[in-house]
């Protein structure tokens, strides 16, 4: 039987959104799909499947639900190399447990689940990168990209140790940035995401000239800012403010008026 403590997520739907605090900050994922009935030999020990997937974005703190980014997947860049974190977890119950059977069974008395919202799931080839519809067993890889995007039958265990791994060497990248305006950042933000915002606004920063070529400035810094966040989704409530607050900063010793400037960031800005 079952011990309770094992159990890290139960009454499972489609849609349902989850978060486990690892590394100091907040990771999202999502049921993607349950699949139940396979045939056999696959029907006993593969009687649950859950399909998820972790998000790219993480927060300090608990997010507001329009903040999340539902679509842009944590993709490993270092420990399990150029893979997406889109996994399918099976069990003989209708519930994702840790397993004692299985090595990091410890990690169970670290991580909780707590459920969080549920949304309608986006459709598969929606996700970033776009995940591969492979909903049985056994699965196959396959790559879009350069990048792994089939699912991985996982414990969530293996799961969790992933995360920490990989979460430990992109640390130890972070800690060789320079960070110009944003160094918390670094504590929860990709360094990569940190590193090229920060140069659009250095270059806005350092552009001089007449007032129109700094309005242009302006608006060519917040729309490399947009590619950005676009790629790696990593501007929420905390990032929008702390960038308004520092390109108004910029604008004012620039000369620039406030009002003006202002309206070139709401009316350029996707974050």
């Amino acid at each position: 039987m079952t011990k309770k403590s094992e159990i890290a997520i139960e009454k499972i739907e489609e849609g349902d959104i989850y978060n486990f605090k690892l590394n100091g900050k907040y990771f999202f994922l999502q049921i993607l799909k349950i699949v139940t009935g396979l045939p056999a030999p696959y029907d006993v020990d593969f009687k649950f499947g859950y399909y998820l997937a972790v998000f790219q974005k993480t927060f300090k703190s608990i997010p507001k639900v329009e903040d999340l980014d539902l679509s842009t997947v944590y993709i490993h860049k270092y420990y399990r190399k150029n893979t997406a974190c889109y996994f399918s977890i099976w069990n003989k119950e209708p519930q994702i447990q840790f397993d004692e059977k299985l090595m990091d069974y410890e990690l169970k008395d670290k991580y909780k689940f707590s459920k969080f919202d549920n949304k309608q799931v986006k459709k598969i080839s929606e996700f970033k990168p776009s995940l591969v519809p492979q909903f049985s067993m056994p699965s196959k890889c396959d790559f879009h990209n350069g990048i792994q995007n089939t699912h991985q039958p996982m414990s969530i265990q293996a799961i969790l140790k992933g995360l920490e791994e990989e979460e430990k060497l992109r640390n130890s990248k972070a800690k060789k940035v320079e960070s110009h305006y944003f160094k918390e950042w670094l504590d929860y933000i990709n360094a990569d995401a940190l590193i090229k915002t920060e140069k659009a606004i250095l270059k806005y920063e350092e552009k001089e000239g007449q007032q129109k070529a700094k309005e242009n400035a302006l608006k060519k810094c917040i729309e490399a800012i947009n590619k950005v966040d676009e790629r790696f989704s990593h501007i929420g409530t905390i990032e929008r403010e702390d960038l308004v607050e520092k390109l108004i900063e910029i604008s004012i010793a620039k000369e620039l008026d406030e009002k003006l400037a202002e309206n070139i960031i709401e009316e350029n800005r996707d974050w």
